[in-house]
């Protein structure tokens, strides 16, 4: 049914997401990415010995992140698929996130380590920055698919007709893939209003022009009523620093 069929094009989509942009960061071999008949998907990855540098960190995050993002870009929308769970992306990317904050001594907290329980960081400064360095792995990945576009809908084609893609076969789609440069800015392509200027208010972009998108939805927000915004639905493309201000 038509339904069952948007439920696997977005699960392609996300499945292709993750694969594209592990090898676009080099992070690793991807060995097989399918898609199960319940209607979920896993790409399986062999990641590499890494030196624990925060670039390295930063780069598995925007690769578990890639999955939603492919989503955003490609149909305009975020389903609840990267969450539910503890072994979700989502989970996982906040438990990333919140190793650099707390135990690894590379976020703005500084060099500390505490073991801490959910309700001990959820709300306050560590809860914004955990927050803020996914927001940001998010926009990383949006840039590396967006570099990536017209190779990710048609693996991701394929992906849903074969159902399960490995071998030569995922070779030939990954070896087409852009290699990503994490000193570079990040282009993010899909930005609401609300979003930048709430960047803008932070000084956490360099600069942005706007974009027409007919599924981006306008908002002003009500804590900044002296500004004025476009009524038509915009979108725009910002530019952030690669890197977060670190300890």
């Amino acid at each position: 049914p038509e339904m069952r069929e948007a439920i696997w094009k977005r699960v392609s989509l996300h499945e292709c997401g993750h694969a594209i942009a592990g090898k676009a960061l080099g992070l690793g071999t991807v060995e097989r990415v399918l898609m199960h008949s319940h209607g979920s998907g896993f790409a399986q990855s062999r990641l590499k010995s890494t030196e624990g540098v925060i670039e390295e960190l930063d780069a598995r995050l925007a690769m578990i992140m890639a999955g939603r993002a492919a989503e955003e870009l490609c149909l305009g929308s975020k389903s609840s698929g990267a969450g539910g769970s503890d072994k979700s992306d989502l989970a996982k990317a906040t438990q990333i996130a919140l190793a650099i904050e707390t135990r690894y001594g590379m976020g703005e907290t500084g060099a500390l380590y505490a073991n801490l329980k959910d309700a001990d960081w959820h709300f306050g400064p560590i809860s914004d920055s955990v927050k803020t360095r996914i927001a940001t792995a998010s926009e990383r990945a949006l840039d590396v698919l967006n570099k990536n576009q017209e190779l990710l809908r048609k693996m991701a084609e394929d992906l849903a007709a074969c159902r399960s893609m490995e071998g030569q076969r995922l070779k030939d789609w990954l070896d087409q893939v852009a290699p990503y440069d994490m000193s570079a800015d990040i282009v993010s392509p899909i930005m609401t209003c609300y979003e930048l200027i709430t960047a803008m208010v932070e000084s956490s972009i360099r600069f942005s022009h706007m974009k027409t998108r007919a599924s981006a939805v306008s908002a002003m927000p009500a804590s900044y009523p002296h500004l004025t915004l476009p009524h038509n639905p915009t979108v725009y493309i910002a530019v952030r620093p690669a890197r977060l201000n670190t300890t």
